[in-house]
């Protein structure tokens, strides 16, 4: 949801780039009907920095019914995303409490993002020539 789900689009991207099947939804219906359908070998991150937003909790807690490996990567220590997860990364707290969402939260992550496709990609074969598929297609589209 909302700073997050920037978080999560920004994952997405980074793993289907790199050849993994991907998609992200900030729609809390498309998570729930996702998840449904989700089994054993899928992954799913929950990202949330407080851990205690009602519809990622319910969209992890249906993909871990579901047979899916759920991670929460978040700020909420002993939140309600937790207790529904597989696992948990802990990154910065950082609430609302001015108002304003901290870039602090985000920040970490976004680090944790980038190293979990970095470790998968040295654990998949095949995934530096994808990227390099990638780059060389995307090259087409860019003004020399």
């Amino acid at each position: 949801m909302a700073s997050s789900g920037i978080v999560a689009e920004f994952g997405a991207t980074l793993f289907m780039r790199a050849g993994f099947s991907t998609a992200f939804y900030t729609d809390p219906h498309l998570q729930i009907m996702t998840a449904v359908s989700l089994n054993r070998g899928d992954i799913v991150f929950g990202i949330s920095a407080s851990g205690n937003i009602r519809d990622t909790v319910k969209s992890i807690e249906v993909a871990s019914d579901s047979g899916a490996y759920t991670v929460a990567v978040t700020g909420g220590i002993g939140s309600r995303i937790v207790s529904v997860s597989t696992e948990t990364i802990y990154v910065a707290q950082g609430g609302h409490e001015t108002g304003i969402p901290l870039l602090q939260p985000r920040v970490c992550q976004l680090t944790v993002i980038q190293l979990l496709l970095e470790k998968s990609i040295k654990l998949r074969n095949g995934t530096l020539q994808t990227l390099e598929k990638v780059d060389r297609t995307l090259d087409k589209k860019r003004y020399l």
